[in-house]
């Protein structure tokens, strides 16, 4: 009985397409682009989460902050775009963890949203760096 690969496979697979083995991405800084919706009225609340607490405790965790956008124009402006920095792709993962278990975070995660959630949809994508990038 043969089984549906699982999704990890499928990422792998996803990855080899494109010409990268796996090794060869963790061996490179991998970027992440997260994007947030923030609910009516949390943007002001979700940006000084992320000013006041986030950005420091993912250096603390090994996440390096590349930047914080909001729309401008052409697109939504209750979006909170931002770009992320790993050593490479096997240091995401633990960086996550150690993160959202820090006290710290969960304290002003809580705080934060005590009134109700900041945000109804996230998105991410990791991002691997052309060799002609100025970031690679």
């Amino acid at each position: 009985m043969s089984r549906a690969p699982s999704r990890a496979g499928a990422v792998r697979v996803e990855f080899l397409e494109f010409g990268d083995s796996l090794a060869r991405l963790e061996d490179r800084v991998i970027y992440e682009l997260r994007i947030y919706t923030a609910n009516p009225g949390c943007m002001p609340a979700l940006q000084a989460r992320f000013r006041d607490h986030t950005s420091r405790l993912f250096e603390k965790h090994g996440i390096k902050n590349v930047g914080y956008w909001t729309n401008l124009a052409g697109g939504q402006s209750d979006e909170l775009y931002y770009l992320v920095a790993y050593d490479d792709l096997g240091a995401r993962q633990p960086a996550w963890a150690a993160f959202i278990a820090d006290p710290e975070w969960q304290e002003a995660f809580a705080e934060s949203e005590k009134d109700g959630p900041l945000t109804h949809h996230t998105r991410n994508m990791l991002l691997n760096p052309t060799d002609f990038s100025p970031l690679a």
